[in-house]
């Protein structure tokens, strides 16, 4: 199953609210926005739900596929590839 946004957050340190809670400036805190959507069927999704995409696009689970990362760490490399590419 591919990873989603906020499991991507928390691995870069995301820091939650005494009660569990999160917010937008968390997770901005740490590179990601709350709110976005699917670049394939175009849903609105938030990071609890999205998936980051090898296109560099959020999807929703229904269109992530094989497009997805299995782990945090494959997500991280891929990422860090891309800017290594810039």
């Amino acid at each position: 199953m591919a990873i989603t946004i906020l499991e991507a957050a928390r691995a870069r340190g995301l820091e939650e609210n005494p009660d569990g809670s999160i917010t937008a400036g968390a997770l901005a805190d740490v590179g990601f926005p709350i709110l976005g959507g699917c670049a394939s069927c175009e849903a609105s999704i938030a990071a609890y739900n999205a998936h980051p995409g090898r296109g560099g696009f959020w999807l929703c689970g229904d269109c992530v596929g094989d497009d997805g990362f299995e782990t945090t760490e494959a997500f991280e490399a891929w990422g860090s590839e891309q800017e290594a590419d810039r």
